[in-house]
This record gives structure tokens, C-alpha cells and sequence, in this order.
């Protein structure tokens, strides 16, 4: 698969979030990755209260968007209403 490289499709809040993003993604087919973007062991933010990544197939990376109701060119945080304000 390596004509087929993982690309990062949406940024998930926490780590409870990402988890419930790769089960609908998993649901329809669609193996994920999600990475902590901060925390862990030498960080003041455990890992599961972090942000994470989820990543994709390229080849899937449209259809695991439509899943999550992401548009094509969009990155979005969970949580985010588009004011700015994460609620």
C-alpha cells in the first residue's frame, strides 16, 4: 500500500470522541488511525483529554469524510461551530 498513504482527515477534540469517529468509520469499512496530538507521559495533558488526529487511506479519505459529514476540503475540530469558539 504504499501508492495509498495516509492522510489526516478531521481533528477530533478528545480522545473518547476520535474513538467514536473510527467505530462509524470501521462501521462502514474503513480501517483509521487516530494519533494524539499532545499528552502522554511528559505532558501536563493526559492523552486521552488531547486532540487527536484521524487518519485515513488516501483512496478512502472521501468516503470516511462523507461518514463524517466533513466536506472535501474541510478540517474540522470537533466541538467547533465555526465561530471561532470551540464549545
Amino acid at each position: 500500500m504504499k501508492d495509498d498513504p495516509l492522510v489526516k482527515i478531521a481533528e477530533a477534540d478528545s480522545e473518547p470522541i476520535a474513538l467514536m469517529w473510527q467505530e462509524l468509520l470501521a462501521d462502514q469499512g474503513i480501517r483509521s488511525l487516530a494519533k494524539a496530538v499532545a499528552g502522554g507521559a511528559h505532558s501536563y495533558i493526559p492523552a486521552g483529554a488531547s486532540p487527536h488526529h484521524i487518519y485515513v487511506l488516501r483512496s478512502e479519505a472521501e468516503k470516511a469524510k462523507s461518514i463524517l459529514g466533513l466536506e472535501q476540503d474541510e478540517d474540522v475540530v470537533a466541538g467547533d461551530d465555526g465561530d471561532g469558539d470551540a464549545d
